[in-house]
């Protein structure tokens, strides 16, 4: 079976957890072991529109234009590693409606994958998608082939 085809644990997350959706980003995070023989490198990390030019500098001022509430950032690597291989972003933008505007300026850099409501691989390096309110984009920052198969079992 192809790896695009794989239940993945966030959109699992989003189609069943219906109280996960009322608690916001945190919550739909995998667990800290949830993809086997990988970890969470860290504690979580929770932006709101104050702080989430520390983020992602360049394009927090558009984020906040489709009503960005927050955005839970965790960083995954191989279980032993200290320096993560994978970071994972959900971003609450309020309602569906601002969820895929956000959304629909990365579907136009990726090919289109079955996750959410509508997701895209980007390259190598990126799988990202909208459900409901939420958009997420899981992002490799350090390739190899073990990363390469662990972001599609994370997204």
């Amino acid at each position: 079976m192809s790896h695009l085809n794989r239940s993945f644990a966030i959109s699992g997350l989003l189609i069943c957890g219906v109280g996960a959706l009322a608690q916001g980003p945190k919550s739909i995070l995998p667990g800290a072991t949830s993809v086997k023989g990988w970890q969470q490198v860290g504690a979580t990390k929770m932006f709101d529109p104050n702080n989430l030019f520390d983020l992602i500098d360049g394009e927090a001022e558009s984020i906040k234009q489709y009503a960005f509430t927050a955005c839970a950032h965790a960083e995954y690597g191989p279980a032993g590693q200290k320096t993560p291989s994978l970071t994972i972003d959900i971003f609450d933008m309020t309602d569906p409606l601002n969820s895929f505007g956000l959304f629909s300026s990365d579907r136009l850099s990726g090919k289109p994958v079955k996750i959410g409501v509508e997701g895209v691989q980007i390259g190598k390096t990126g799988v990202n998608f909208w459900k409901g309110r939420y958009v997420v984009r899981t992002t490799i920052v350090k390739d190899s082939p073990a990363a390469q198969t662990a972001i599609m079992e994370y997204a």
